[in-house]
């Protein structure tokens, strides 16, 4: 067999394969098109999961959520889909995470611009014209909470609803919450009003509230226990929500265009992936497909 000599075309096409190999082999991935240095973003989110947050969060990059994986904290999870969404776009960022002990002083410092973004998502109803509207993360009439009282409970609980409904129970809900207090309205309960998650939980195991509203967890028994007590959904119930869930990116400040172009880009992404609905059923936000429970509150 006759053995040839390259020509010095081959030899070219032969190198520009090499280096091409070379570049797909050894070029990083994470922000492999972005080679600006990463932007500093203040993020407003709730203080009592700053601990949680910072555990997941070292040398001020977003959440490791490659690390933390999907929890059955709603409010983490929705934190991670932030920072997913800005690596599926290939913005970089650094992160200071500004504290608030309620959405109301969040919102507000969004809409000031004192932060850039939202580390938590947020009713559509909220927005103002002074924020960004990421596209929903939950559309109207999928976020649903459950009636929630002690296990021992909800026997005679469930017999008083059937017999004469809510007129002669009593809810406690926060006063800031606009659809939790809606929704007691439309069940025709009379009501209470607590400041956090623990006010609310003691006041009913004190006997002083019958029940709160409370989003299904992702447990087998969907319970939920802050400050050891324990509470159980009413089982076959519901009461779904009229608005949509999103992220706010502020107007008012100077890189708001920025993240939010940044932001929608990656959700797009998430989205196509089932990312965002394996956030939510994570947390438990998004009932089965054969989903039995009875609608009774306002969204019929």
């Amino acid at each position: 067999m006759k053995i040839t000599s390259p020509t010095a075309r081959q030899i070219r096409r032969m190198i520009a394969v090499w280096l091409t190999s070379y570049v797909i082999l050894f070029t990083p991935t994470s922000h492999a098109g972005n080679t600006e240095a990463p932007l500093d973003i203040t993020v407003a989110v709730y203080s009592y999961f700053l601990a949680d947050i910072r555990k997941y969060s070292q040398d001020h990059h977003c959440l490791d959520y490659q690390k933390m994986g999907l929890v059955k904290n709603v409010t983490l999870n929705e934190l991670s889909l932030m920072c997913r969404a800005f690596d599926a776009a290939d913005f970089a960022v650094n992160t200071k995470w500004q504290a608030h002990p309620m959405q109301e002083r969040m919102v507000r410092s969004i809409d000031a611009g004192n932060a850039v973004i939202g580390g938590a998502a947020i009713w559509g109803r909220d927005a103002t014209e002074r924020v960004y509207v990421s596209d929903n993360l939950l559309n109207s009439g999928e976020y649903a909470k459950g009636i929630y009282a002690p296990k021992e409970k909800l026997p005679g609980l469930l017999d008083e609803i059937k017999a004469n409904g809510f007129k002669n129970l009593t809810g406690v809900t926060d006063k800031t919450w606009f659809y939790d207090v809606q929704a007691l309205d439309c069940l025709q309960s009379k009501r209470y009003y607590g400041v956090t998650y623990h006010t609310m939980f003691k006041m009913v195991d004190a006997e002083r509230a019958d029940f709160t509203l409370m989003h299904f967890s992702s447990l087998p028994d969907q319970s939920h226990t802050v400050s050891d007590i324990t509470l159980n959904p009413l089982p076959g119930y519901k009461i779904s929500f009229d608005d949509s869930l999103n992220f706010f990116v502020s107007k008012s400040h100077p890189d708001g265009q920025r993240v939010f172009a940044a932001l929608q880009k990656g959700l797009a992404i998430l989205r196509k992936q089932g990312v965002i609905t394996q956030a939510y059923q994570a947390a438990g936000f998004l009932p089965d497909q054969d989903d039995k429970r009875v609608e009774i509150g306002c969204h019929r």
